[in-house]
């Protein structure tokens, strides 16, 4: 009981308002009497209260019309009934017009307390009851969900304002409606499906997603939660809270799509890509890591990576370590494939953040850099055989020129010698030890790729039928020679001697890898060199080739053998078995021939030599060297050398022959002489490298003058304008250094003799 609940005391006796408001003031109820019902009405008028005491007997309206009055204008007043006049007809009325009770005077005051004291509990739970629903109705107008109450059949009984704008229809065309008009068939199924489990008491999940169709007939896709509604422990409906997730679905529409598309792109990278988690377990491998190392990711997701070599566990942690602090790491190591072969890779991570910035995981990106590191050999390999064919040729111009004057004196002292003098012996074996020695520099030419060449457009299955029977005298019978031929071969343009000496020097190499025996297979074939082959060779242009195979069955290389094979004086044989030089001096000749020259080989499994030669047609020009007899002549000739002993050995051996000889030491000397000498001047010799200004120049210069001058040249070695690549030039007389002075004699008089 409240001090602030008020009653109106309603009686036409003032005894009995007096009497009654006694015992209620002294109860703490505050206490209005009025003797009339207009009084009443006024009181309420005035101030409302929480209860009222009514006799059905008053002089201006009748009690229980009063008491209808007051109920309209104020339900929230309970209203206790007395009377002096008691009957069965007023009681029901009075019930029925909602009084909270009916006395009979006289009544005991304490019955009367204990009514009013029920009548005004009543007032207060109702009034709780209302702000009770008047809150459960506010949070229902203003929840963001829609809500719905479905009776046990599955039709709305209820239903909020957020479920009249999700769908469209109004309150009252909700009500009694199947749930499953508001549904696609799918949908509407599913909800049929779960009112029967519910109804026969089975578990279901709230939650599900389902289509939900607006009164215009568009879709949208909501998410229910729906929990079944009971009362004294029997089932009476389900209540359904619906959101509308069209948005969200939309966005997992575009994350699955985007996800999609990165999953596409990381399967379509050429680098592997993985993911760990912080337990070092696989949560991404690509199709590129598939093709690296071997594991399909059914293989590896969910478990610990498997392509760490144990000697590189530790710098693997390291890595990890530092990626768990935010750091990345880029570096080069070498990881395991499944069939247990290692491969050498550049391996760049980095660390996963969660949204709250925290490492969540660890990621790396991989690229095999094994076709890279072939290619720095290659590069390597290459610059070092250019390094030391530089050598070789510089050393050999120079050697070439002291040759050149040993073989020259000994020839003009055998020929003052008369046969059977004691010196002769002596001379012919410095003679035959110099002609070893020119036959090692021109090795050294070879391999340094500036010896002279006279190419001509060739069938190299013609080269290999002619050569069958030195290479079987060669090979020897314990070794049995294939020959398997490409019947449409295409051309190459080559010195052909140099090639036979090519296919004999690899012969002769693949003989010795075959000491107990084997076999020798020569094969021919035209190959395309695409960019695949391009990127693992530096020094390969792309093209149409004619394609040697060398392959034997002998006792194989190591790696490193393999990577020195074609340098200079480089050999596996014993002492005196070999000088070195026959790989070399074919790799020189194929170079030279603008050709590739490779090598596969492993211990136990044999060599293969695989020789390219750019294909051409057979109309290609082509030098061929022609050799005529010794002559002699009367004609000038104008010598110049830089080197005093050649030229002094030249001038010698010119006179001998009968000819008149003007001698320069460099071209600022020729050019002078050239230009003062009053006779003609048949024929100009010149080396073609010396100072100041080089042969061809000085030629230009003194043929302005002197059109009618023939000109021959000669070197040590050929990295000059005149012969290109060490290929000769149509039209372009050469001699090669060291020469006879047969030799010399003879290419004067073919020069001189040429119209």
């Amino acid at each position: 009981m409240s001090s602030a609940e008020r009653i109106l005391i309603i009686d036409d006796d003032p005894g009995t308002c007096q009497t009654i408001g006694d015992v209620l003031e002294l109860r703490g109820f505050a206490v209005e009497t009025a003797t009339a019902g207009q009084l009443a009405l006024d009181a309420l008028a005035a101030r409302p209260v929480d209860a009222a005491i009514l006799d059905i007997k008053l002089p201006d309206i009748p009690g229980l019309e009063l008491m209808r009055t007051i109920k309209t204008s104020y339900p929230g007043i309970e209203i206790i009934v007395i009377t002096g006049h008691a009957s069965i007809s007023n009681a029901i009325q009075a019930i029925n017009g909602a009084a909270f009770a009916y006395l009979t005077k006289p009544f005991d005051m304490e019955h009367l307390m204990v009514v009013v004291d029920k009548a005004l509990e009543r007032k207060r739970l109702e009034s709780e009851l209302r702000e009770s629903e008047e809150r459960y109705r506010l949070v229902t107008e203003h929840i963001q969900d829609a809500i719905l109450l479905l009776d046990l059949e599955g039709r709305v009984v209820f239903t909020n304002r957020r479920g009249e704008e999700l769908t469209g229809y109004t309150e009252a065309e909700y009500r009694n409606r199947p749930i499953a008009s508001f549904l696609t068939p799918e949908g509407a199924a599913e909800a049929g499906a779960r009112i029967n489990a519910a109804k026969s008491g089975r578990d279901v999940d709230p939650f599900f997603e389902t289509e939900l169709v607006r009164r215009d007939g568009s879709k949208i896709w909501v998410e229910a939660n729906v929990a079944n509604v009971q009362k004294d422990g029997q089932l009476m409906g389900r209540l359904a809270v619906v959101r509308d997730i069209s948005s969200r679905r939309r966005a997992e529409a575009a994350l699955r799509e985007t996800s999609q598309t990165l999953r596409t792109l990381i399967d379509a990278s050429p680098v592997a890509i993985m993911s760990l988690d912080l337990a070092g377990r696989v949560t991404l491998w690509n199709r590129a890591a598939e093709r690296m190392f071997g594991w399909s990711d059914r293989e590896v997701l969910g478990q610990p990576l498997p392509t760490v070599p144990e000697d590189k566990r530790t710098e693997f942690a390291a890595a990890v370590a530092r990626n768990r602090r935010g750091e990345a790491t880029i570096y080069e190591t070498q990881r395991k494939r499944k069939d247990g072969s290692l491969v050498n890779v550049l391996t760049s991570t980095a660390a996963i953040l969660d949204t709250g910035g925290r490492v969540a995981a660890t990621m790396a990106i991989i690229v095999d850099v094994t076709e890279q590191k072939q290619l720095e050999e290659q590069l390597r390999q290459a610059v070092k055989m250019e390094g030391i064919g530089r050598l070789a040729g510089g050393i050999t111009h120079d050697f070439n020129n002291l040759l050149t004057v040993i073989a020259g004196r000994i020839y003009l002292l055998m020929s003052q010698l008369p046969a059977g003098h004691a010196m002769r012996e002596d001379l012919q074996l410095i003679e035959q030890t110099g002609e070893r020695a020119a036959a090692l520099t021109k090795q050294l030419l070879a391999f340094s790729r500036k010896q002279i060449l006279a190419p001509v457009v060739l069938d190299l299955n013609d080269v290999l039928t002619s050569m069958k029977q030195l290479l079987e005298r060669v090979l020897g019978e314990d070794i049995d020679l294939i020959i398997d031929l490409e019947p449409s071969l295409g051309r190459v343009l080559a010195d052909q001697s140099q090639l036979e000496q090519v296919i004999l020097n690899l012969a002769v190499n693949t003989r010795d890898a075959m000491p107990d025996g084997g076999q020798l297979v020569l094969e021919t074939s035209n190959v395309e060199v695409d960019d695949t082959y391009l990127r693992q060779h530096v020094d390969l242009r792309p093209g149409s080739y004619v394609a040697l195979a060398v392959t034997d069955s002998g006792i194989g290389m190591p790696a490193e053998t393999l990577a020195r094979i074609f340098e200079p004086f480089f050999t596996t044989k014993e002492a005196g078995r070999g000088t070195g030089l026959g790989l070399a001096t074919a790799y020189g000749i194929v170079k030279q021939s603008n050709g590739h020259i490779t090598v596969y080989s492993e211990p136990g499994h044999g060599t293969t030599f695989r020789v390219y030669l750019p294909k051409v047609e057979d109309n290609v020009a082509a030098t061929v060297a022609i050799e005529t007899s010794t002559p002699s002549g009367t004609e000038t000739v104008l010598l110049v050398e830089d080197d005093l002993d050649v030229r002094t050995l030249a001038h010698a051996i010119l006179e001998q022959q009968g000819y008149s000889v003007l001698e320069a030491e460099d071209a600022a000397a020729a050019i002078r002489i050239a230009d003062q000498y009053p006779g003609c001047v048949h024929l100009l010799i010149t080396d073609v490298v010396m100072p100041k200004m080089n042969g061809p120049a000085m030629a230009r210069a003194i043929r302005a003058h002197r059109p009618d001058a023939k000109v021959l040249y000669m070197s040590g070695y050929t990295d000059d304008a005149i012969v290109r690549h060490g290929v000769l030039e149509p039209g372009t007389p050469f001699l090669q250094k060291p020469f006879t002075p047969g030799t010399l004699a003879r290419k004067i008089r073919q020069v001189l003799d040429q119209a």
